[in-house]
């Protein structure tokens, strides 16, 4: 019995040396961790040995931070998914920026889509006027004829 609960402390205090060392490898609050992009990038390129490694680096540092520092001040998300740049408070968008972006977005493939069905109305109406180049000239022409002109006349009556 007494090797059994040696043996589960063991093993608990084995796993929580792990958790903590890798809570300790990845924390934030370190005083040397990268505030954005820029300082991560610039940390990579002193610290790399080689082309490979300065590339994992910059990966690292790209999943990390997704905004990009602005030369006057804040931060940009660059959407590829829209072709278009959001300014962002910090180096990540927050919860309210992101839904922002997420509407931004959702606007975007409405108009992507009224687009589309618009250019398919247009191909079709083209291809239609390809066909039959009678019906076009017949819709293009004059009205149809009217006959003669209505003459109104006021109808007077007296009390």
């Amino acid at each position: 019995m007494a090797g059994r609960q040696k043996l589960r402390f063991l093993m608990l205090a084995t796993g929580c040396c792990f958790a903590l060392a890798s809570l300790w490898l990845s924390a934030q609050w370190w005083p040397y961790a990268p505030r954005d992009y820029e300082e991560c990038s610039e940390n990579a390129e002193t610290t790399a040995s080689s082309k490979d490694e300065r590339a994992s680096l910059l990966t690292q540092c790209d999943m990390q931070f997704v905004g990009r520092r602005k030369m006057g001040g804040g931060y940009s998300y660059d959407d590829f998914m829209q072709n278009r740049h959001f300014d962002i408070a910090g180096p990540n968008p927050s919860p309210e920026e992101l839904k922002r972006i997420d509407q931004e977005y959702i606007a975007y493939l409405a108009i992507q889509r009224r687009d589309a069905i618009a250019a398919a109305f247009a191909k079709k109406q083209s291809e239609q006027t390809k066909r039959d180049p009678e019906t076009d000239q017949k819709s293009a022409g004059s009205l149809p004829d009217a006959g003669p002109p209505m003459v109104i006349t006021p109808i007077l009556t007296y009390r």
